[in-house]
């Protein structure tokens, strides 16, 4: 018997498409100096601890550290979070701090 997502929960795509419409709307794609300043700013290997994820139906939660991995060409820094997790950070959506470069 299939379920159905009741009102007021989404499911882990929904929540990833509505956090891509709010960035749509609120910021355009970065050009490539954008880009190239963004990617020399948190270069792979950076470590970064997360002080707040936002509009995410399954956070990382706050506190925890990671690395970053890549930095696509929609600007998001996919992170390799140390509890395993491996959700990207957006720059100027959520909040989180650089402890040491890459």
């Amino acid at each position: 018997m299939k379920r159905s997502v009741s009102a007021g929960k989404r499911s882990r795509r929904q929540s990833v498409m509505l956090r891509i419409a709010r960035r749509k709307k609120t910021m355009q794609f970065p050009n490539e100096r954008q880009l190239q300043a963004l990617r020399e700013r948190y270069p792979v290997g950076t470590r970064i601890r997360l002080i707040r994820m936002a509009d995410d139906i399954a956070p990382v939660p706050p506190g925890t550290t990671g690395t970053v991995a890549i930095i696509d060409d929609a600007g998001n820094i996919h992170m390799k979070w140390d509890n395993g997790r491996s959700l990207a950070l957006i720059e100027g959506a959520d909040e989180f701090e650089v402890i040491s470069g890459g």
